[in-house]
């Protein structure tokens, strides 16, 4: 994970949006789809809400899971547990339909497989 942080969206309504600035190597683009994220800039017709992890996790409108993730085989591998920022329309299915790999690592971020999102 780096120390770089880029706008994530999250739509409220059609006319609002949270924003949360997020690590672009672990919230990649692949990962946005399956997250309910987006990195583009929404409209000038929504309100775009700048907000910390904290508060729209209690807004509900983005649910915090654990990833377990794990990288090598064998007596190389090395397992992790991170958190997850996922948009509440896609709580149900993100277990099922996760990513599946994320970037971690500081300096250049390395592929880890995902094991399971709860």
């Amino acid at each position: 994970m780096s120390d770089k942080r880029n706008p994530v969206y999250f739509e409220v309504s059609a006319t609002a949006a949270l924003k949360l600035n997020l690590d672009p190597d672990l919230y990649n683009s692949a990962t946005l789809t399956k997250i309910g994220g987006t990195a583009t800039e929404p409209a000038d017709t929504v309100k775009v809400i700048p907000i910390n992890i904290k508060y729209a996790v209690a807004s509900g409108i983005v649910k915090k899971f654990k990833a377990k993730v794990t990288k090598g085989t064998g007596d190389t591998q090395k397992s992790r547990t991170i958190d997850l920022l996922v948009h509440s329309s896609k709580a149900d299915t993100i277990s099922t339909d996760k990513p599946a790999t994320l970037l971690l690592g500081q300096g250049t971020a390395q592929p880890w497989d995902v094991v399971s999102v709860v």
